[in-house]
C-alpha cells in the first residue's frame, strides 16, 4: 500500500478526475459509441453512473476534512436517500456543493465571490 501522504488539492483532483472518468464513460454508452448490452444494462449502467458521480462531487468536496472524511465516505457509500447524503455532508462543509461560475443571468458579480481566470 502507498503511504503517499496527499495534499488536499491532490485529493480533490483525483476525485474529481474519476468524476470526469465516469461522465466520459457515460457519454460514450448514451452516445452509442459504446455498447454494453441492451435497452435494461444501458439504463442501469446509466442510472449507477449519475449516482456515483453525484456521490463523487460530494466527496470530492470534503476531502479537505481528512478527520471526518473516512467516516463519512464509508456513511454515504450505504446511504441511498439523498436527503440524509445531503444533511450529512452539510454538517462537515456547508458550502459543499460547487457553484457555478456562470448562471442564466451571466457571470457572477467579482464583488460576491469567483471571478473568470
Amino acid at each position: 500500500m502507498n503511504n503517499e501522504v496527499l495534499t488536499d488539492q491532490e485529493l480533490y483532483r483525483r476525485c474529481m478526475e474519476r468524476v470526469k472518468n465516469r461522465v466520459n464513460a457515460a457519454f460514450e454508452v448514451a452516445s452509442k459509441n459504446r455498447v454494453i448490452g441492451g435497452q435494461i444494462e444501458t439504463t442501469e449502467f446509466l442510472a449507477l453512473q449519475v449516482r456515483k458521480i453525484l456521490e463523487g462531487i460530494a466527496l470530492a468536496s470534503i476531502c479537505a476534512h481528512r478527520s471526518q472524511y473516512s467516516e463519512i465516505k464509508i456513511r454515504l457509500e450505504k446511504e441511498w436517500q439523498n436527503s440524509q447524503i445531503i444533511l450529512r455532508l452539510n454538517k462537515v462543509n456547508p458550502d459543499w456543493y460547487p457553484r457555478p461560475l456562470e448562471t442564466d443571468d451571466g457571470p457572477p458579480d467579482p464583488a460576491i465571490g469567483a471571478q473568470h481566470g
